[in-house]
C-alpha cells in the first residue's frame, strides 16, 4: 500500500468526525510505504505501534511530510480518537503521540504538540543505523 500526506482537510475531517466518539480502538498489522520508505503499522488495542527500521528511513518520512503543522494535525487527531502512537526507529522508541504521551517542557515549546520524546531512544537508533 502506498500513501502520501492527505491534504490538511482531511485530517480535519476525520477529527470533527470524531470528536464526539473518543476512545477508539485499532486493529492493525500493515506496511505502508511513505516518502518511499516502508513503515510498520500494528495496534490491537489503543495503542498504535509504527515501526521505522533506520534513522535515513525516519528522516525520509519526516521530509515527506507537508509542513510542520501536520505534527499538531496528527496529535490533535489522536487525542480527540483517545489514540497513542509509539514511534520505533531502528528498534528504539524515539517518541510518543497523542493521548497517553507526556511531553516535557522542551517538546511543548518545539511542537506545541502531544508529543513525548525519548532522548535515550533516539541515540539507541543513531547507533543502530551506523
Amino acid at each position: 500500500m502506498t500513501e502520501t500526506a492527505p491534504p490538511s482537510g482531511v485530517v480535519d475531517e476525520v477529527v470533527a468526525a470524531v470528536r464526539d466518539r473518543p476512545d477508539l480502538s485499532v486493529n492493525a498489522d500493515l506496511s505502508v510505504t511513505l516518502g518511499g520508505t516502508e513503515i510498520q503499522v500494528t495496534s490491537y488495542t489503543d495503542l498504535v505501534r509504527v515501526e521505522i527500521a533506520s534513522v535515513g528511513d525516519a528522516v525520509r518520512v519526516a521530509r515527506s511530510a507537508r509542513s510542520r503543522s501536520a505534527l499538531g494535525r496528527l496529535t490533535r487527531g489522536l487525542v480527540a480518537t483517545g489514540l497513542t502512537v509509539d514511534l520505533y526507529v531502528a528498534g528504539a522508541q524515539v517518541a510518543r503521540l497523542g493521548t497517553d504521551a507526556t511531553p516535557g517542557p522542551l517538546a511543548r515549546r518545539l511542537t506545541g504538540a502531544s508529543v513525548q520524546y525519548h532522548l535515550g531512544g533516539a541515540v539507541g537508533a543513531l547507533v543502530r543505523s551506523l
